[in-house]
This record gives C-alpha cells, sequence and structure tokens, in this order.
C-alpha cells in the first residue's frame, strides 16, 4: 500500500482530499496530515510516506521549503503541490527544486488527484516501490505532464535530462522546435457529441501522431487543452534548413491525411522556431502561439510558418458609409446578385486588408447592423435569422475568413428569402398574408384553420388560392418551413433532436419522424451521418 501524507493549513482542503476517492480501493493509504511544514517533517520522520501532497502558502514553513527539505533528507519521497493561480512563481521554484506534480486546486476532482498520485507511484525509487517499471498509461499521463511543463518553463536543465531519460522522451538536446496542431471546427465538433467521444478523438490524435513520429525518429506529442495540441521535434541528425523544412512538411503531409482518414478532422498546423536547447523550447513554443492570430486569414488546414507569415493591420474603420449605402439601395431594389456580390467585396478587403480578428469583427458587426436595419424596415423578426443563437455569439467565433463568408452568404440569402415573402411574394394578399403568420408561428400548434382565421378566410377558400399560387398544400408549405429551421437549429448544435422538434412546432416524435423521412428518404439519424460524412 502507498502511504500518502497531506500537508496544508485549511481544514476544509484537508477534508476534501480525504473524501475525494476511495484510497484502499485505488491502494493508497493516508498516513498522516500535518497543518504546516515544520509538523510535516515531525511526521515524516514517524509515518515514512511514499508521497507528499502540500500546499504552497502555510504558516512556519511554507511548502516551498519543506519540498527543499524533502527533496534532501528524503529523496525517495515524491512530492505533489496544491496550488491557486497566484502561486504560480512559487510553483515554478518547486518544480525547479523537484516537485513531480502540481495541481491547481479549482481543478481538484477525482480524476486529477489520481492522476498526480499514479504519476508519483510510477516515479518511487526502487527501494520504496514494488513496480519495476511504469505501465504504457501512466507513462503516457507523465510525458504529457512533462511536455506541458516544459512549455510552461517550470524545469530546470538537470531535471529536463532526468525527467527525458525516466519517461524514454525520444527528444535531443539540440536544435529542437515546437509545432502547435488546432484541430479545425473543434467548437462545432464538441457541441455535437459528448465528453466521452471528445476524449476519444483527443486520445486518437495522440495516439496517430505517435505511431507516426516512431518513423520520424525524434519527437513527442502532448495535449495541450482543448482543440490544442503540441509536438515537440528534434533534427540532431540534419544539418541544413532545407532538409529540416522538407522534413517537417512530409511529416504534416502524412499527420494530415492520416487525421482525414481515420478520424475525419482537418487540422492547422503553426510552427515556431528551431532553438538550440530543450530548456529553450518554450520560446519556440511562444513563437508558434504568436503566430495563431494569422490563422483567421489563411483558413483551416494551413500551415503556418515563422518566415512566411506578414504583420496585420489594426483598423476599426469598420464598412464604409457608400459601399453600405450602396449595398442597402440593392437590397431594398432586390437586387440580390448585386448585394452579395459587394457583400462578398467587403470580405475581400479583410483579406486584401490583412487585417486581424477585431479589425474583422468590426466589419463582421457593420454586415449585421445592415441587415438588422433591413429586417426592422420589413418588420421581420430577428429570432427568424438568427434562431436561438445571438449575432455576436456567432460573429466572435468564427476561425477563418471562410466561415464568415458562409455564414454571412446564408444569412443574406434568409434576408433576401424573408423580404420576399414577407412583402407580397403572390397575387392574393391572403396567401400573402398566410405565408407571413406561418413564418413567424411555425414554432406554435397552427394548422390551416388558425392561418385562414388571422388571415379572415375560410379555411376553404384559403386552401385552393394557396395550392394555385405556391403550389404546394399549406399543411406541406408549414412542414418545409418547419424542416428548414429544425435542420438549421440541429446544425447550429447545442440542442438535442428532441428539443430541436419541438422549437419547430412538431407535438411528438413519430410525427416529425413520418414527415422527415417522406421529405428527405432517411431518417434524422441517417441523414446526419450522412452530413458529417459528407463534411
Amino acid at each position: 500500500m502507498i502511504k500518502v501524507l497531506i500537508v496544508d493549513d485549511e481544514l476544509l482542503v484537508r477534508t476534501h482530499l480525504k473524501y475525494l476517492i476511495d484510497w484502499k480501493m485505488n491502494n493508497y493509504e493516508i498516513c498522516g496530515e500535518a497543518t504546516n511544514g515544520l509538523e510535516a517533517l515531525r511526521l515524516i520522520e514517524k509515518t515514512e510516506p511514499h508521497i507528499l501532497i502540500t500546499d504552497v502558502t502555510m504558516p512556519l514553513m511554507n511548502g516551498i521549503a519543506l519540498v527543499q527539505t524533502v527533496r534532501t533528507k528524503y529523496p525517495d519521497i515524491q512530492c505533489v503541490m496544491l496550488s491557486n493561480y497566484d502561486d504560480f512563481e512559487f510553483v515554478r521554484d518547486a518544480m525547479k527544486s523537484g516537485v513531480f506534480d502540481y495541481v491547481l486546486k479549482h481543478n481538484l476532482n477525482e480524476k486529477t488527484l489520481l492522476e498526480a498520485l499514479d504519476g508519483a507511484k510510477g516515479l518511487l525509487s526502487e527501494k520504496k516501490r514494488a513496480y519495476p517499471s511504469l505501465d504504457q498509461n501512466n507513462l503516457l499521463t507523465l510525458r504529457n505532464k512533462f511536455v506541458n511543463g516544459l512549455l510552461a518553463g517550470l524545469y530546470h536543465v538537470e531535471e529536463i535530462k532526468r525527467q527525458v531519460e525516466l519517461l524514454e522522451v525520444k527528444l535531443g538536446a539540440a536544435n529542437n522546435c515546437a509545432i502547435l496542431l488546432i484541430v479545425d471546427d473543434y467548437r462545432k465538433i464538441s457541441s455535437e457529441t459528448n465528453f466521452r467521444n471528445i476524449s476519444l478523438m483527443q486520445f486518437g490524435i495522440v495516439n496517430i501522431i505517435e505511431e507516426i513520429l516512431k518513423d520520424h525518429g525524434d519527437g513527442v506529442v502532448a495535449h495541450v487543452s482543448n482543440e490544442q495540441f503540441v509536438l515537440l521535434l528534434s533534427f540532431r541528425s540534419i544539418s541544413s534548413q532545407t532538409a529540416v523544412d522538407q522534413s517537417i512538411h512530409a511529416l504534416l503531409e502524412r499527420i494530415k491525411l492520416c487525421l482525414k482518414n481515420y478520424l475525419n478532422l482537418s487540422a492547422t498546423f503553426v510552427l515556431g522556431k528551431i532553438c538550440r536547447s530543450l530548456h529553450e523550447v518554450k520560446s519556440s513554443y511562444d513563437n508558434a502561439v504568436a503566430l495563431l492570430d494569422q490563422r483567421f486569414l489563411r483558413g483551416k488546414s494551413s500551415v503556418l510558418k515563422p518566415g512566411d507569415v506578414n504583420s496585420l493591420t489594426h483598423s476599426f474603420s469598420g464598412v464604409i458609409f457608400e459601399t453600405e449605402q450602396c449595398m442597402l439601395d440593392d437590397i431594398r431594389g432586390r437586387r440580390y446578385d448585386d448585394a452579395l456580390r459587394t457583400m462578398n467585396g467587403i470580405l475581400d478587403s479583410i483579406v486584401s486588408g490583412k487585417l486581424d480578428l477585431h479589425s474583422s469583427q468590426v466589419i463582421f458587426h457593420d454586415l449585421v447592423n445592415t441587415v438588422n436595419r433591413v429586417c426592422k424596415e420589413n418588420d421581420i423578426g430577428l429570432s427568424k435569422m438568427y434562431l436561438t443563437r445571438s449575432h455576436l455569439d456567432i460573429i466572435m467565433n468564427f476561425e477563418s475568413i471562410d466561415d464568415a463568408r458562409g455564414w454571412f452568404v446564408s444569412l443574406f440569402e434568409k434576408l433576401f428569402a424573408e423580404i420576399d415573402g414577407s412583402g407580397g411574394k403572390y397575387d392574393s394578399p391572403y396567401v400573402n398574408s398566410a405565408v407571413r403568420y406561418i413564418h413567424a408561428h411555425y414554432s406554435e400548434d397552427i394548422s390551416l384553420g388558425s392561418v385562414a382565421k388571422h388571415a379572415n378566410i375560410s379555411s376553404v377558400y384559403l386552401s385552393k388560392l394557396f395550392n394555385e399560387q405556391v403550389g404546394i398544400g399549406l399543411p406541406e408549405y408549414l412542414n418545409e418551413v418547419r424542416l428548414k429551421f429544425a435542420l438549421e437549429l440541429w446544425e447550429q448544435g447545442g440542442h438535442e433532436l428532441k428539443d430541436v422538434i419541438k422549437m419547430c412546432g412538431y407535438m411528438n416524435y413519430p410525427y416529425f419522424f413520418r414527415v422527415f423521412k417522406k421529405k428527405y428518404g432517411v431518417t434524422p439519424k441517417q441523414y446526419w451521418e450522412l452530413r458529417k460524412f459528407q463534411r
């Protein structure tokens, strides 16, 4: 049984730790508790713990002094530090003093605690443990922790050498490079699936890249956060920059191909500069992070390099007034093709002007305000244009200029359809009134009778006029409107299918199922699988 000593001056924290996991079932036991470093040192003599979990800030002797003493007197004990955000500089010193791992208190849960304990157990000396080697899961976890600590600059040179040897990390001491991998469309993917599938996807990405790195030679991959992964590569056997560039290009192309074939994912890569030693790899990583803003203009599935990117322009002038008026005149005059050309020209100016993301968002706001202004003039409800998401949320989350262009084209086309539908597209005022009513109330329990009542006409007469002028019956038209909005809601993500059905006016799933299959020839689930495959 692995013995653990808990050191924290807060009773609530110590109590939380004691009840956070089933210690015995996980082969651990709490051998004691202390409220400060001095008390902990006395308990270490009596209890001989294998692992020490300690807070940073404590009276009499803080966690940093305690760890330094433990590393000198009891080198076999592995130390795990608990910290808050504002303790980060202390934690940096602690890592340099030999702390194995640290856990932020706001992230403390069963999973993070067990990961820290299992990692520390894996590094116990042969004298203090009965585990001859690390198992594969522990090794992956420890490597990931090590790489993230390396990127944060938490280790001194000697500790880096020790960790590389212990964790069997295949990295040379010189000519190292950090490469960021960003999963494209991550927000959309995460909104359409559950946590377990996201975890499996992240594991799959790491697993695929690890297999590819075996052929490359020197390299390691780690998950940084959400859609971000990092590759650390070494080029000790390659002398020229051209050879390095060719090696990286071949590696990234292979990773791209495998991610697409096996996980149906695309990714953007951002290269940092080559650095002289592993101790300096943080600067290569920071260099890559600084290039991330370029991704918006370069688009998805691109490769960004330090030498071939341009400085971005800050400009908060937005859409030129004359251009905005020209676009408004075209929309009011129903010259929709001209309005779309003007809108696309505005988006093209973002690319040609090399505007940064914030400057681009100012232009997006101006375009949305133009749409909103036209909606107000035509008495079109904004909920029809943006459904359940606010336009601010949408434009703040574009990953690329191509995302923005696709969304604005769709928005403008929806606006044109609403103008035609609400302004008198059909000869009969009763039919126009019915169409407007359906578009405004499709989410409610409406029928031919209620629509006819609103139009102040008999159901029989309205049904006849509607068939003649629209070309389909009113119930069929209502179903088409509802299905259209159901698909748009579903595409946006963030909603269960059962909620989408209710929001679009269907009272029960079986009826929606029949209508959907009649319209598209497949079930909703089959339709969605086909859509994901096509993407």
